[in-house]
């Protein structure tokens, strides 16, 4: 298993490549690789608009477009257009 540590801002270091990491992280469904490089944890989504997810803080995280029809399929998730 990869070495983690959470620092004072809640973020997790591994020390693992991020394929591994997500190819352990999409075995739970809650887990959606968004966009390149992204991967989010969909509890704690509270909308969607355009090409964009928000969390709870605001923080914005972008969708792949190319992967909406996908993203839509495996997660029920309508997406509304800016």
């Amino acid at each position: 298993t990869p070495d983690s540590q959470v620092n004072d801002s809640g973020y997790i270091t591994v020390s693992e490549t991020f394929s591994k990491i997500a190819e352990q992280l999409q075995k739970d469904t809650r887990f959606l690789l968004c966009i390149r490089g992204i991967i989010i944890n969909m509890d704690f989504v509270i909308r969607q608009e355009g090409t964009s997810f928000y969390l709870a803080d605001e923080t914005k995280i972008p969708i792949n477009i190319r992967k909406q029809s996908s993203i839509i399929k495996d997660t029920g998730i309508i997406f509304l257009m800016e």
